[in-house]
């Protein structure tokens, strides 16, 4: 099943991707690893906003934290150029809590995004994360992220046995077994 159409049985529009508020960009590609600024519980309604353990509840801050991933979701299909099938793995994510003093539910609120991932990558969307709760967030969000994932080539065709060594490195291999006679063969 592709990642499209696991968005579409959990019911999931990805909205346009968030434009800069600073001076920073949406996201930073890194040969193969792209690094996401981080994402807020906004959506075309204003999003959640508040304080977790004060005027936000558990669920509903549960809620913003899946709200951030399909924020997160849309920034990562606009660095893999449109593409979620590059996504070869979601790396980590880095989850803030504006919690209430007392409040120490940080990662219930944190799983909200980190399920959501699962649910949509499979395997592939199991990663590394850090929790933590503070004291204020930008805009009164409830939660922010930043994650790092893995965006693999276009059509890229990966040799059975991992990757091919540079043809420079096989001919001198070859040519010590095989004896000062031997030519490679151009094109391998």
């Amino acid at each position: 099943m592709t990642i499209e159409a696991r968005l579409k049985d959990l019911g999931i529009d990805l909205p346009k991707p968030a434009a800069a508020v600073a001076n920073y960009v949406p996201f930073v590609r890194a040969g193969n690893l792209v690094h996401i600024s981080g994402q807020l519980s906004n959506d075309a309604d204003g999003g959640i906003k508040g304080t977790v353990g004060d005027d936000v509840d558990l669920e509903t801050a549960v809620a913003g934290a899946r709200l951030c991933g399909i924020n997160l979701v849309a920034q990562i299909k606009a660095a893999c150029d449109d593409d979620l099938e590059r996504v070869v793995r979601i790396v980590k994510l880095g989850g803030f809590v504006q919690a209430a003093g007392d409040f120490i539910e940080i990662p219930k609120v944190i799983n909200g995004c980190s399920d959501l991932m699962v649910d949509m990558f499979g395997d592939a969307g199991r990663h590394a994360r850090s929790a933590v709760g503070v004291y204020r967030l930008p805009l009164a969000s409830p939660s922010r992220w930043t994650p790092s994932s893995r965006c693999g080539e276009h059509r890229r065709r990966l040799h059975p046995q991992g990757p091919r060594p540079h043809p420079s490195d096989r001919t001198r291999r070859l040519g010590r077994l095989r004896g000062a006679h031997w030519r490679p063969v151009r094109g391998l």
